[in-house]
């Protein structure tokens, strides 16, 4: 008489494998999604690079104004933020009617058309592996396009990217002395970093298992696993976040947020290249 259905024993065999297998198969799985948002990411800068040079050539070879409508005056301020809106008479800020930062110029004209005058998308800000940046929401289409261009009251926009602000690259009011000028060309020449992943870590050396106030591509202790990183001659380069946290060790506070910090002026296209 032949037997049918499977023991109890058979049948715990035959979960166990599943589950075996499935342990095996999902960090495969995981690693390639990220894999795949990494490559979104690098076409992302690749267009934000493109898009630099583009108007570079419209004028004259300069980069778009770095020097922000939120200015304290020592350096500090925020690297993510591609628009200002600023009404209040908060002495903080230099009172201005708003408007454009840096790589933001790219998106002139968005909210009125849909389409930037050299992106076509407001997507390209948008990094898919962002966590948590600034606030739950930061790293949002819906965000994004509810910020920019918005001239309701105090606002800025920014992104999951950071720019390079920094007084390598720009002249300041509170430092005229600037290694480019805000000339394309002499950016290129220092092969320094245009733009990269945002990140933010509480604090420095970066502690694992401490969610950063920004961060991309981060791993289960909370590190990002390393950097999409845009240069001025408009090639992407993807990090090891162990070589940039090993250059970086020692100075400052870590991260890209602030446009005066070290990330913008330690690293380069020799220390980074490998």
């Amino acid at each position: 008489m032949k037997r049918k259905g499977f023991t109890l024993i058979e049948l715990l065999v035959v979960i166990a494998v599943i589950a075996i297998l499935a342990a095996m198969l999902l960090p495969v799985l995981s690693q390639a999604r990220e894999k795949a948002r990494q490559t979104v990411c690098m076409n992302n800068l690749k267009q934000l690079g493109l898009a630099t040079h583009m108007y570079a050539q419209d004028f004259d070879g300069y980069l778009p104004p770095g020097n922000g409508i939120v200015n304290n005056g020592d350096g500090s301020g925020g690297s993510t933020d591609i628009w200002e809106w600023r009404v209040s008479s908060n002495p903080t800020f230099v009172l201005s009617n708003g408007g454009y930062r840096g790589p933001g110029y790219f998106l002139k004209g968005y909210r009125a058309t849909g389409r930037g005058l050299y992106l076509p998308s407001i997507e390209v800000f948008i990094c898919p592996s962002c966590k948590r940046c600034g606030n739950a929401v930061v790293g949002t289409k819906q965000y994004l396009v509810g910020r920019y261009e918005n001239t309701s009251s105090d606002i800025s926009c920014p992104t999951v990217y950071a720019w390079n602000h920094s007084t390598d690259i720009y002249t300041h009011s509170w430092n005229p002395v600037s290694k480019a000028y805000g000339k394309l060309d002499k950016a290129i020449k220092l092969g320094a970093i245009w733009m990269a992943d945002a990140y933010q870590p509480y604090s420095w050396p970066p502690t694992p298992g401490q969610t950063p106030w920004y961060g991309n591509h981060l791993d289960k202790t909370g590190l990002p696993t390393g950097f999409n990183v845009l240069f001025f001659d408009g090639s992407v380069k993807w990090i090891p976040g162990w070589r940039i946290f090993n250059i970086l060790l020692g100075y400052g506070t870590g991260g890209n947020y602030n446009h005066g910090c070290d990330f913008w002026t330690k690293l380069n296209w020799n220390n980074l290249s490998y």
